[in-house]
């Protein structure tokens, strides 16, 4: 009875956790990746100045995020958008 009773309250709380991962916002950056992506595919290079700013183009750039960036250009020039 007991596993009964923990397996409903888990059930329920996945019931209602589920739904909420769906109203996460989709990234407003997404098409500043992917062009950052395909630049660093095209270059074979990471980029180390910031060159899509235009309030600090060409400052020096930490850009953290490249390996996803270039996956994501990778299945944008595979499958399209």
């Amino acid at each position: 009875m007991n596993r009964v009773k923990n397996f409903m309250l888990a059930l329920a709380g996945v019931i209602l956790v589920i739904p909420d991962g769906f109203n996460v916002p989709a990234d407003p950056d997404l098409w500043w990746h992917l062009k950052a992506g395909m630049n660093h595919i095209a270059s074979c290079s990471i980029a180390r100045m910031d060159s899509f700013s235009f309030t600090a183009f060409q400052a020096p750039w930490t850009n953290h995020e490249w390996l996803s960036e270039v996956f994501f250009g990778m299945v944008f020039s595979a499958a399209g958008d």
